[in-house]
């Protein structure tokens, strides 16, 4: 495998399973660029959508950074306006969005396994927008919390959903948490119904 400016995380999880569907939403314009580069020198059958989710539908202002290989770009203009290392400037411009839920309606997918949420503090808007698909399935989330106001957020959103939560750590290990909270610069959580952690016990320290 080879892979240019671009998180690996998807192309890996297609390698290590072939068989999976595997669907990317990617709204900066230069990333999606790489990801599809990426897809075709792989020759992967990942669906790459030049989409942002969020909990409604429409257009909306993105917030980009002019470097090329940007890793913060955002919805929440927080994360990029307020910015005390910027030295680069900030790109403005507009994206499509849907909600997780009308996407999955539009493409009639009816079963969803996993889903990583890393959208630069815009997670919780992300997870208004896949209200139905929670309530439907055993869905598994993995969400990047960078504070802890988005972590209230997050546990606010799911705690009627009957999620176990789990800090992800080194060595594919995870702890069971009540509290989502950034420490020691672990921002990445497990969610996850009874029923999966039960699958995944031997991994829980």
């Amino acid at each position: 495998m080879s892979f240019k400016r671009f998180d690996k995380s998807l192309c890996k999880a297609k390698a290590l399973n072939p068989a999976a569907k595997v669907v990317a939403f990617e709204p900066a314009k230069r990333t999606i660029r790489y990801l599809m580069e990426n897809i075709a020198e792989n020759n992967f059958d990942i669906d790459a959508e030049n989409i942002a989710l969020s909990a409604s539908q429409g257009k909306a202002t993105f917030y980009d950074t002019v470097v090329d290989h940007q890793t913060s770009a955002s919805l929440n203009p927080a994360k990029e306006k307020n910015r005390t290392s910027d030295t680069t400037g900030i790109l403005e411009y507009e994206v499509v969005v849907n909600t997780f839920d009308n996407y999955l309606k539009e493409k009639n997918i009816s079963k969803v396994d996993l889903i990583k949420i890393d959208v630069e503090m815009h997670e919780p808007e992300v997870i208004k927008g896949m209200q139905a698909c929670l309530s439907g399935g055993l869905l598994s989330m993995i969400i990047e919390v960078l504070n802890d106001d988005m972590g209230r957020q997050v546990s606010g959103l799911l705690k009627d959903y009957g999620y176990m939560c789990f800090s992800l750590m080194e060595y594919k290990q995870m702890k069971q948490v009540t509290v989502i909270e950034v420490t020691d610069e672990k921002w990445n959580y497990f969610f996850c119904q009874p029923q999966v952690a039960e699958k995944l016990k031997a991994y829980i320290v």
